[in-house]
């Protein structure tokens, strides 16, 4: 395990989701301090859920290689936080909307697939 080259992957995930220091460390429940370190090359024992916070596997973040399917896009990630802080009822709403554009959706989808 080459601690630099994951502090380099974590930086470069971490500013791909556009997240700062602070932010990453609150999600994983540790300092800005230390996700600093960790980018600096220090080992850590938070590689379990700096892996599910970034959106990739363990084996990325060791290796540079393996599971990417696990990524998320930065889009994705940005709009799925907006959507959290929204207020629960702008949420349903939201959930309703969306609901109705997929039904609609497949179902043209299907119509189109059948003719």
């Amino acid at each position: 395990m080459a601690p630099k080259l994951i502090g380099k992957r974590v930086k470069q995930r971490r500013t791909e989701l556009g997240l700062s220091q602070k932010m990453l460390g609150r999600q994983i429940n540790t300092t800005q301090g230390a996700i600093f370190k960790i980018e600096r090359g220090a080992a850590t024992r938070h590689l379990p859920a700096l892996a599910k916070a970034l959106g990739v596997s363990i084996d990325w973040l060791v290796y540079g290689e393996g599971e990417e399917s696990s990524r998320c896009w930065p889009f994705e990630v940005s709009r799925l936080k907006d959507f959290e802080s929204l207020p629960p009822n702008k949420r349903q709403e939201l959930d309703i909307r969306l609901a109705g554009l997929i039904t609609r959706a497949l179902a043209s989808e299907t119509s189109s697939t059948s003719t």
